[in-house]
């Protein structure tokens, strides 16, 4: 099994879940000074930008800080370790939201679901998902806190006054090398997995995290039929996750719907498709796609209504990097 570039984990209200490995989030990061010429360089730069610092005294609290995004996440006294020992100062907080579904898309993230909830796999609705790990003195603190974070997380998204925790996984596709959320083990729980609700307070979540990690509020959208999607013109190979390898995503954003599903299972060297019988019945959304490779930016889309199983074709079109970053842009209010 290849090193995961972060291992996901959380917690909700009593229940603990295993450490992540401490590696970091997005991995090195060597940023070209013009456009990026890879899908990957494209990805470390949105990075750079999304990442949030804090830092705060380990034994001081308890301690709020504030994302940009409106998250919340409330620190208590010695709740940071290092090889199991208390960290006596201070501690360096990094943190990623995504908050938005453009986030997502420049984050090279997705809201599919790999797990087998009724049987089959599909994709979420999310109110939003982050990042947080955190460091003392240049070492990684432990993955397991010894306090959990208290967080509030904005209910944004979704109209949904419920959601459900969920880690992710790097390791999705017939590859293994790719981004979902995963159902919750058993060992993670201690317990029943499903027993995993939170619900809202004057439009926030809030919830206990034990761990350093991901953490997603999510609901599960039943599907039936598969779209299939086939591109031509110019475009680099489908990629994996953050496009380590390859340049190409697909993407399928519901239109007033927070689902992002990334379109990823190979059929041909031209063809990738959803998970099977995974799209809901009526859904209305954009289709796209694009790829950076050599420095060439291409793009396609169009809107799609899935009324049955699904057979598009996308035109892939030479375009400048902003006509990308405002397509991308556009998905926030895309109603």
């Amino acid at each position: 099994m290849k090193e995961l570039i972060f291992y996901s984990a959380l917690f909700i209200t009593v229940f603990f879940v295993a450490c992540d490995d401490g590696e970091n989030f997005y991995g090195p990061i060597d940023v070209p000074d013009d456009n990026p010429k890879s899908t990957n360089e494209y990805f470390l730069a949105n990075r750079e930008e999304m990442k949030q610092i804090f830092t705060v005294d380990n034994t001081d609290g308890p301690v709020t800080i504030t994302t940009d995004g409106g998250i919340t996440i409330t620190i208590q006294p010695h709740t940071f370790t290092v090889d199991g020992e208390p960290v006596d100062g201070n501690v360096e907080i990094e943190l990623y939201e995504m908050l938005t579904l453009s986030s997502m898309v420049l984050s090279g993230t997705n809201t599919n679901y790999t797990g087998t909830w009724y049987g089959q796999p599909g994709y979420f609705a999310t109110d939003g998902f982050f990042h947080i790990s955190a460091t003392a003195a240049g070492k990684e603190v432990d993955g397991r806190l010894a306090q959990p974070l208290r967080v509030m997380l904005p209910r944004k998204l979704s109209e949904s006054d419920w959601t459900l925790l969920w880690p992710a996984t790097e390791e999705a596709g017939d590859g293994g090398d790719l981004f979902a959320w995963e159902d919750p083990s058993n060992d993670w729980w201690g317990g029943e997995a499903w027993l995993n609700e939170e619900f809202e307070f004057e439009f926030e979540f809030e919830f206990d995290l034990g761990n350093l990690g991901w953490c997603n509020c999510d609901l599960f959208q039943y599907g039936q039929h598969t779209l299939t999607v086939t591109l031509t013109g110019e475009y680099g190979p489908f990629t994996n996750y953050l496009a380590v390898d390859g340049e190409t995503y697909v993407f399928f954003a519901a239109k007033g719907c927070p689902v992002l599903a990334q379109l990823y299972t190979m059929v041909d060297s031209s063809t990738v498709q959803s998970y099977d019988h995974s799209m809901p019945d009526g859904i209305t959304g954009r289709l796209f796609a694009f790829s950076i490779r050599d420095g060439v930016y291409t793009y396609g889309e169009k809107e799609i209504t899935i009324d049955g199983d699904v057979f598009e074709t996308i035109e892939m079109e030479t375009v400048e990097k902003k006509y990308i970053d405002g397509r991308i842009a556009s998905l926030d209010t895309y109603k």
